[in-house]
């Protein structure tokens, strides 16, 4: 999958007025070719020998679009640069749902979710529990230039008469409800589980 973050920017001269100057930048940002809202973009006067100073600070509206103006004092003209910081590049996952055990709602059930790798370990994408109601809402983010392959792990005690580990249930979810981009656009809706009727496999590791 390829991603390319463009954007284009008219960038002011700066406006000298005794020892204040004054910068204009404004431009759009899109993402595979689609506005890209809330990235963040600072203006800076860089100094070679001491931190640069920032000078102004915004972020893209919903059309991706930025206007941004900034005020120093230097002796001889700004050198300015603008820093722009975004997740174009990641790619999404959203599953939500809720966890039943026999007709219950059941609360704190662990869920992780999982990029997983034939010849690497698995990356943890996200991680949470199943809240009283037995609801839950999990969103992950990778770096992966390919398509993530997710699957997502649940570990609880439903149906278990000694205390001890958890019962494990892993399941794949579908390519189609992965997205490209910082927001997960078709979330996955896996509906009502009941805990008891799922395949059970035995997990001492996740105590916590």
């Amino acid at each position: 999958m390829f991603t390319q973050l463009a954007f284009f920017a008219l960038l002011a001269l700066p406006f000298i007025a005794a020892n204040k100057q004054t910068v204009g930048i404004e431009g759009k940002l899109t993402c595979n070719g689609k506005p890209y809202s809330g990235a963040k973009i600072k203006l800076y006067d860089h100094d070679t020998l001491t931190m640069d100073d920032k000078l102004g600070e915004t972020q893209t509206d919903n059309t991706g679009y930025f206007k941004l103006v900034g005020t120093g004092s230097e002796v001889s003209r700004l050198n300015v640069k603008f820093n722009v910081y975004h997740r174009c590049g990641k790619t999404t996952v959203r599953v939500y749902g809720k966890l039943t055990c026999k007709g219950q709602p059941y609360g704190g059930a662990k869920i992780k979710l999982y990029d997983h790798d034939t010849f690497t370990l698995d990356d943890k994408l996200a991680e949470g529990r199943s809240n009283a109601d037995g609801t839950f809402d999990l969103e992950g983010m990778g770096n992966e230039r390919t398509r993530l392959n997710v699957k997502m792990n649940i570990y609880h005690r439903c149906d278990k008469t000694i205390p001890l580990c958890y019962y494990k249930h892993s399941f794949p979810v579908p390519y189609t409800y992965i997205s490209a981009g910082p927001r997960a656009t078709n979330p996955y809706n896996v509906q009502t589980l009941e805990l008891s009727m799922l395949e059970k496999e035995r997990d001492c590791f996740n105590k916590k």
